[in-house]
């Protein structure tokens, strides 16, 4: 603990927290190990601190510990001491011998263990045979996806979270555009430092750890390669549109088709030239490809410009390959594209150099 003595803490004005009869729930007489019940979301607690502490800290936000380098805050100050060190220090001395990646905590390594190479998943959702390593994580999924209790509201657009912090992240990297955690190697900002170590490990380092066994192909998250096979080899979608009953994997695919196809929603508008667009991915390609300039993939064979490497493969596939018969030899080699690739958006022209 003596990393922390000069640790300062922006500290909010003391506060008094009482909790009533009323907010505890407990059944004397009956033998249950999970006695306090919190009132607002249901969660069950065994000892009364620990319904305080969940109620302070998840309904009520009091967190007057903040973090003078990202600005997230805490209730406990070993909770800040503890993030300071995982997260600006990464300190994880915790490794897995599968794939070498690294926990903070002990219990955080196993948990990866059983669940990603163990594939321990013992509770099972009985509304559409998700399964999940914790009894935890499967109230949490059948709350989320199930029941859609999502109690954490946005003001500005209307997207609800099921706990605050959740909100809090959407609103300071979708609405305030604050993202604090900078990639050294291109400058690419992110509102989480989870997607930034994400981010360099796919991009740069093109570390893949979780492969097919079946075509093996590689992917960066366990939970890539599971929507992967569940999506690809054994064509699992659970998720059905009643309008027009077409399927998905995910539930947050079917909820996006709703809401772009069918209601025709399009909460994002471009600052340009007003245009607007149902997804963000597509309006930020929309700004690279149409007033950004920014078209870093180019045809070996016709010179022509591309902002996005699967228009430039199409290209090719189409005009090149298509006239000539056959696959030539400067695509199979992969020495189509230059520079990095854009983001996901509505197919676009080229334009030749």
């Amino acid at each position: 603990m003596s990393d922390f003595k000069t640790l300062s803490v922006s500290m909010a004005p003391a506060m008094n927290f009482s909790l009533s009869e009323s907010d505890v729930n407990s059944e004397p007489g009956v033998k249950n190990s999970k006695s306090f019940v919190c009132n607002a979301c249901g969660k069950s607690f065994t000892r009364n601190y620990k319904l305080k502490e969940h109620v302070k800290n998840i309904h009520e936000n009091l967190k007057p510990f903040k973090c003078e380098k990202c600005e997230k805050s805490y209730f406990r100050a070993d909770l800040l001491r503890n993030h300071i060190k995982v997260v600006h220090e990464n300190f994880r001395p915790f490794k897995c011998e599968v794939c070498e990646k690294s926990f903070a905590e002990n219990h955080k390594l196993k948990d990866h263990v059983k669940t990603v190479h163990e594939n321990v998943r013992p509770f099972k959702c009985q509304e559409c045979e998700k399964s999940f390593p914790s009894e935890y994580s499967l109230k949490m999924h059948m709350k989320y996806v199930h029941e859609e209790q999502r109690p954490f509201k946005c003001e500005e657009c209307g997207k609800s979270y099921l706990q605050s912090g959740s909100l809090k992240v959407h609103v300071r990297s979708i609405h305030q555009n604050l993202k604090p955690f900078k990639c050294k190697i291109c400058n690419k900002d992110f509102s989480l430092s989870c997607a930034l170590k994400i981010h360099v490990r796919s991009i740069h380092q093109n570390l893949k750890l979780y492969k097919c066994e079946i075509c093996e192909k590689s992917f960066a998250q366990s939970g890539h390669l599971k929507t992967h096979v569940n999506y690809v080899h054994q064509n699992l979608r659970p998720f059905k549109c009643d309008v027009c009953g077409r399927s998905f994997a995910q539930i947050h695919k079917l909820k996006d088709h709703v809401k772009c196809v069918h209601e025709n929603v399009k909460d994002f508008k471009c600052e340009v030239c007003e245009k607007s667009f149902s997804r963000m991915a597509n309006l930020k390609s929309h700004i690279n490809t149409f007033h950004g300039d920014s078209r870093p993939f180019q045809c070996v064979m016709c010179k022509m410009h591309f902002s996005r490497k699967e228009t430039l493969e199409y290209h090719v596939m189409w005009i090149h390959e298509k006239s000539n018969g056959k696959k030539s030899e400067n695509s199979s080699q992969g020495e189509l594209v230059v520079g990095q690739t854009g983001g996901p958006g509505d197919f676009e022209s080229g334009y030749q150099s």
